[in-house]
């Protein structure tokens, strides 16, 4: 997750993004299966505008 979350922030940075609070959403969790090579998650940053509102 470290990775992922580093390498969005650069690309947010690089191409002059902001986003809002990350989220994850647990698509296959230790609930569903307690193998951690079958887990995905999706790893979410909302874009927001410059005003704050979120982007359309």
């Amino acid at each position: 997750m470290g990775t992922v979350t580093t390498q969005i922030g650069a690309y947010l940075v690089e191409h002059g993004l902001e986003a809002g609070p990350m989220m994850n959403i647990y698509r296959v969790s230790p609930a569903q299966n307690p193998d951690p090579e079958t887990w995905v998650t999706d790893v979410v940053f909302p874009l927001v505008q410059s005003d704050g509102m979120p982007a359309t």
